[in-house]
């Protein structure tokens, strides 16, 4: 929306293109349990991503299972093999960083077109890299 400032700027041009992609709370904390545990099953990195409902006096729930497990595949993580046990839960390492799209450069305009090209060219060499599922 236009103003009758003369010295305003348009502070979309300088904005990322995706601010909320792998920026979500339970992705966050999935990133950082598997980057501390190595591998680890759903049940273990559920206690970091929901590590405050016991000091609520909540029990996690299935609901909460599915948020882990959705957050996982979104980070990029792959299912190793299922673990030993009651229930044989899967476990989930995360080998390589995440891809992220170019952050907005300040005071510059923004070519959009060429980041969203190289973003691209990004996410192509991440799927061949990938182990084949």
């Amino acid at each position: 929306m236009p103003t009758n400032n003369p010295g305003h700027r348009n502070v979309v041009v300088h904005r990322r293109l995706k601010p909320a992609l792998l920026n979500g709370r339970v992705q966050k904390m999935a990133r950082r349990a598997l980057a501390a545990l190595g591998t680890a099953s759903a049940s273990e990195i559920m206690d970091w991503t929901y590590a405050r409902l016991p000091l609520h006096g909540r029990r996690r729930t299935c609901d909460h299972s599915r948020a882990t497990t959705r957050a996982l595949r979104q980070i990029g993580a792959r299912r190793l093999h299922r673990g030993p046990g009651r229930g044989r839960p899967y476990v989930w390492t995360c080998q390589e960083p995440p891809v992220r799209f170019p952050a907005a450069r300040r005071g510059a305009a923004l070519d959009r077109n060429k980041d969203v090209r190289s973003a691209v060219g990004l996410l192509r060499q991440a799927k061949e890299r990938a182990i084949p599922r």
